[in-house]
């Protein structure tokens, strides 16, 4: 026997999750949206994470297109927001 999709969801209730900019994100861009966070810029989050700078310059562009933005301080601001990071005055 099959049941539809949406009929199953209202007969236990449940809605979908919604898609917000946290599942958009990969785990290595969100690792290079917390150092950005910390301060860092392309070329030193690139050492850090041990990836080429023009690769870490991707992940930025990326992360400005998912997350809708333009800067990385206003990436950095939106996602606090969200709390989908936390800014420190430490660098890592």
């Amino acid at each position: 026997m099959l049941i539809a999709p949406s009929l199953f969801r209202r007969v236990l209730g449940a809605t979908p999750a919604p898609v917000g900019p946290a599942d958009k994100l990969t785990p290595r861009e969100h690792d290079v949206l917390t150092l950005m966070g910390k301060g860092s810029g392309p070329v030193e989050i690139a050492k850090i994470l041990n990836i080429g700078a023009c690769t870490c310059r991707g992940y930025v562009k990326t992360i400005h297109t998912k997350l809708g933005v333009r800067s990385q301080l206003e990436a950095v601001v939106k996602t606090q927001r969200l709390g989908l990071i936390q800014v420190s005055d430490e660098r890592t």
